[in-house]
């Protein structure tokens, strides 16, 4: 069935996120300042379209500090000379799907230009506003780490999300009769935040698309083979009710901004920006936004979020459009930078950024 809906251009290939068991312990734990912490346990997710095409795979793990920076963080600077920036944003900047995020790749591309830059990657898989607040007092502030500026990469509607919780012991048994994953948003109006696993329990919900296998089948799914029990009625579900969101021109891509001015953030959103600037005022240091761009607002040609540009006014932030780093390429080329079947960009998206980037924060950071 599946196959014909295919076959008539009436579903499309859409991603599968499967996530590696290897039995050694978690690698995603609940942490009440960082929604969770990555541990040194690492494994495997593998991002494939549901017509079997595999298109990333990556390993999962933190740093010293729990964050998916491939270097350890020290709350005192090592190297004099090397501007030493804090960089906030989403599964975009975050990374966890790639062999290298862009804020890694943009420290290769510096080191190698003799303009060395440490760029902190506490980004959040799936986060947003109020993760950022929260790790930037709870582990930036409380550590007194050394900065020289702040970066947010901020995507649409980040800074509407709740708090973003994960943990490896919260899954979900799918209709289909496999594991899934799971995550959790405490909604952005919420007062306080849970302190422990259990408090935060009620707020996981599944996620049918990211199916948790062990190493065995996961080698079986690179090899081509998979070999595990299936539900069309989960994939099915997702790619009908995107198909039917996409024809009534929604989707999580597009939905509307809330606010067009710094004036007019909600007061649930304005405290945390205010906790934000405070903490930037204090420390007399600069922050930059940068307007992380979609597929669809590149291949349509239209502005940054207006959001996003208030944002930045309100924080006294200088502010650059993303889609700068794909300027003059063909719509065939910025298709070829994003998965194929998913809203991510790929590898090759994520160097693209880091190619143009790394010049632009070079010379911000020194200014």
């Amino acid at each position: 069935m599946a196959t014909l809906l295919y076959q008539q251009s009436l579903i499309y290939p859409d991603a599968v996120w499967y996530w590696e068991h290897t039995g050694d312990g978690s690698t995603m734990e609940f942490d009440p300042i960082r929604g969770y912490r990555l541990t040194r346990n690492s494994r495997r997710m593998v991002c494939m379209g549901t017509n079997g095409e595999i298109e990333a795979v990556a390993t999962v793990r933190g740093n010293n500090a729990g964050f998916s920076d491939r270097d350890d963080f020290h709350p005192k600077r090592l190297e004099p000379q090397r501007k030493r920036l804090a960089v906030f944003g989403d599964s975009f900047t975050a990374g966890l799907y790639l062999e290298r995020s862009w804020p890694d790749a943009v420290e290769d591309r510096a080191e190698g230009n003799n303009r060395p830059l440490e760029l902190m990657n506490f980004s959040i898989y799936a986060g947003g506003l109020v993760n950022w607040c929260s790790v930037l007092t709870g582990v930036i502030e409380a550590e007194k780490s050394e900065l020289d500026g702040v970066v947010f990469a901020v995507f649409r509607g980040n800074l509407r999300r709740g708090f973003t919780i994960s943990d490896d012991r919260s899954f979900f048994n799918a209709p289909g009769g496999y594991a899934c994953m799971s995550v959790g948003r405490i909604p952005v109006e919420s007062d306080s935040l849970p302190m422990t696993f259990e408090d935060a329990r009620p707020y996981f919900a599944p996620v049918f698309g990211s199916p948790i296998v062990n190493t065995v089948v996961l080698e079986q799914i690179l090899r081509g083979r998979p070999r595990m029990p299936r539900s069309f009625q989960p994939v099915l579900s997702r790619l009908c009710w995107h198909g039917i969101k996409k024809s009534l021109g929604v989707t999580e891509m597009d939905l509307p901004d809330e606010v067009t001015e710094s004036a007019k953030f909600p007061p649930h959103i304005r405290r945390r920006l205010e906790v934000i600037r405070s903490f930037l005022a204090a420390r007399q240091i600069r922050s930059l936004v940068i307007a992380v761009p979609s597929r669809e607002r590149l291949l349509d040609g239209l502005p940054p979020s207006q959001e996003t540009r208030a944002f930045a006014e309100f924080l006294g932030a200088d502010f650059i459009d993303g889609a700068e780093a794909f300027e003059g390429q063909s719509a065939g080329e910025i298709r070829d930078h994003w998965l194929k079947y998913d809203g991510h960009w790929g590898q090759s998206g994520a160097d693209q950024f880091a190619r143009h980037f790394t010049g632009v924060i070079s010379d911000w950071a020194d200014r």
